[in-house]
């Protein structure tokens, strides 16, 4: 691809460059990447991360896996996240929301909860995808394991997370627990209390 080509191009003694150039110019390419509107495989910098054994870098992984989702290619996606041999937050949430993305809410959701019964770390991101999937499947009756994930592990402090909860509770016409989640929110915006007023009143 173009942008690829351009900047491979730009890279001096291809052969003799140092694990530190080459991570500093991959990490250039992946900021180029991120910041264009047009959608493009990142496939050949895949290769060249591989090539330079650079894949273990999370963050370098982690960027890797949102740009697959970008445009679709969830086989290349779902490879590298399996050839990972350890796997952060960041990794976890981008494999999920590559495949909420792409409509892959089931999937989406038993990933979830494998990494849950992994005993992985998980945030409020997680959760909020988590509950986006649930969403989109029709699946109200499921919030309540969101829910007790959230107030066990102390999450229920995130605003947009308690706005999502409140949503899908009031989805399956369970406004008794949006409510509870309403009353219990530490810090009400806009969203928390147009969901209460259009959900639950």
């Amino acid at each position: 691809t173009p942008i690829v080509h351009n900047l491979f191009d730009e890279l001096p003694e291809r052969e003799n460059r140092t694990m530190e150039s080459s991570f500093m110019f991959l990490r250039d390419v992946l900021r180029s990447f991120m910041m264009r509107t047009e959608t493009e495989t990142p496939r050949s910098v895949h290769c060249f991360a591989l090539k330079c054994g650079l894949l273990q870098d999370l963050a370098t992984s982690s960027t890797l896996l949102t740009l697959y989702g970008r445009t679709g290619e969830l086989v290349s996606s779902s490879y590298l996240f399996d050839e990972l041999k350890e796997k952060d937050v960041i990794v976890w949430n981008s494999m999920i929301t590559a495949l909420n993305q792409n409509g892959r809410y089931i999937a989406a959701v038993g990933l979830f909860i494998e990494m849950i019964h992994k005993g992985n770390e998980f945030d409020s991101t997680t959760l909020l995808l988590a509950a986006s999937a649930l969403s989109s499947l029709h699946l109200s009756r499921k919030c309540s394991m969101l829910h007790c994930l959230a107030i066990e592990t102390g999450l229920v402090g995130d605003s947009s997370l308690c706005n999502a909860l409140m949503n899908l509770y009031a989805k399956g016409e369970n406004l008794s627990s949006a409510e509870c989640v309403f009353t219990h929110m530490e810090h009400r915006d806009i969203v928390s209390w147009n969901t209460i007023m259009t959900k639950c009143l």
